[in-house]
């Protein structure tokens, strides 16, 4: 079974390095820990993420394709298909032809939703995949830097603009928690994207610590909560 109409959450941001790819992965844990089956679909062509996070292997029988199954995951990623795809220069029919490819002939199994991990600068891949998507949701990932702060406001913008549904607003590495005493140190102010927040008339769904692999699930577990019980995020 194919890709049909699961609903569709875009997880974006705009600025590179602000965690979009280990929130997608942490979203679609959390959701997978409620029962729901997902799907990951890392949009980002030359710098994908999703296979590193859920190692694994995607496979092609015949002409069709095979996701990295990790638990109830299904995982689709250029990664598992290229030792260097940051080699590989994309064109707009180029993406628009493997999104198809991913999406159309890739054995999905049934999916509750699919989490779709976009890449920074993410305008010409989100608008090929809004060809393909009847409607989708977003949640935005910044931290509290003001060029992270800056390609947010854009991106939110740009995703009202496609008419998708802005959920809310991920503050990622906002604080480190101490190892072995599990006290918080907040990293920096938080007050320009709560102020940034307010104006864009978004939640802040969490606020992550700084971590080099999957977001912390605890805290993304309320995100989970949030997204299953108000199905309006995921339908509207």
């Amino acid at each position: 079974m194919f890709y049909s109409d699961a609903p569709v959450l875009l997880v974006s941001g705009g600025k590179g390095g602000v965690g979009k790819s280990s929130v997608s992965a942490g979203i679609a844990n959390a959701l997978c820990a409620k029962g729901f089956r997902m799907g990951v679909l890392d949009a980002d062509l030359t710098g994908p993420s999703q296979s590193v996070l859920f190692p694994g292997e995607m496979r092609a029988e015949g002409s069709l394709l095979v996701p990295a199954a990790c638990g109830n995951i299904s995982v689709c990623s250029m990664g598992y298909l290229s030792e260097d795809p940051s080699a590989l220069v994309w064109s707009e029919d180029a993406a628009r032809s493997l999104f198809e490819r991913f999406l159309f002939k890739t054995e999905w199994g049934r999916l509750d939703v699919l989490v779709v991990d976009l890449p920074p600068t993410s305008g010409m891949t989100t608008r090929v995949l809004m060809e393909f998507f009847e409607r989708a949701s977003t949640v935005f990932v910044t931290t509290e830097s003001q060029l992270a702060l800056a390609d947010c406001r854009r991106d939110v913008t740009f995703h009202r603009k496609l008419e998708n549904n802005a959920v809310g607003i991920i503050h990622n590495m906002a604080y480190h928690e101490c190892g072995a005493c599990g006290a918080r140190q907040p990293i920096g102010a938080s007050d320009e994207l709560d102020a940034f927040a307010r104006d864009a008339g978004l939640p802040v769904l969490a606020r992550l610590p700084y971590c080099d692999t999957i977001a912390d699930g605890e805290a993304l577990a309320e995100v989970a909560s949030c997204i299953a019980e108000r199905k309006e995020f995921l339908h509207a």
